[in-house]
């Protein structure tokens, strides 16, 4: 974040719920990509990151430069954070860097995040990306945890002055997206 360009986070697209079938991005059955929400969510995904200009009060949505997506590996042998990106990669013109896996140490990974120039997106598994960004910011800030079945939030992580800051943009891309922020959990007294 050099250049004061934002990093925004985003969770994968929809996986299948119990009785749905994920496909791939042809129709085909694949077990580890999307279900058809999920490929709808990541088509709309290219109009909402793609347009040019800041619109309907979402100033800190901007194009991206970079994309990187979670690494499906042996023990997360999930595509969908590339899947999701996929669409938007080949409406840019950019690649999905997939170099980095949610196994990776997130320290080394957040700095090299930091020294990416231009508008970086980030597509992670949710059980890691409050970490993730409490990494981009180094401190706690993020909620504790992305609740499991959202899919339609950004995390936007600005450096402002001094310091990074955490915005929450809700997607509102999909019916039954969700108009609010994610709330951080308190801890019992």
């Amino acid at each position: 974040m050099e250049d004061d360009a934002p990093i925004m986070l985003i969770r994968h697209a929809e996986k299948p719920q119990d009785g749905e079938q994920a496909v791939n991005s042809v129709g085909q059955p694949d077990e580890r990509s999307l279900s058809v929400t999920g490929w709808m969510r990541a088509g709309a995904l290219v109009r909402y990151f793609a347009m040019p200009e800041p619109r309907n009060g979402h100033s800190r949505i901007v194009r991206p430069v970079h994309l990187l997506a979670a690494r499906a590996t042996d023990t997360r042998p999930s595509t969908r954070p590339s899947d999701t990106l996929q669409p938007l990669a080949q409406a840019l013109g950019l690649k999905v860097d997939e170099s980095w896996s949610s196994e990776d140490p997130l320290p080394e990974l957040a700095a090299q995040l930091r020294q990416l120039q231009g508008p970086v997106l980030v597509c992670w598994r949710h059980d890691t990306l409050p970490a993730l960004a409490n990494e981009l910011l180094q401190r706690a800030e993020a909620p504790e945890r992305w609740p499991q079945h959202c899919f339609d939030m950004v995390w936007v992580i600005e450096q402002e002055l001094l310091s990074r800051t955490l915005a929450q943009v809700p997607q509102r891309l999909l019916p039954g997206d969700s108009t609010h922020a994610l709330r951080r959990s308190r801890k019992a007294a």
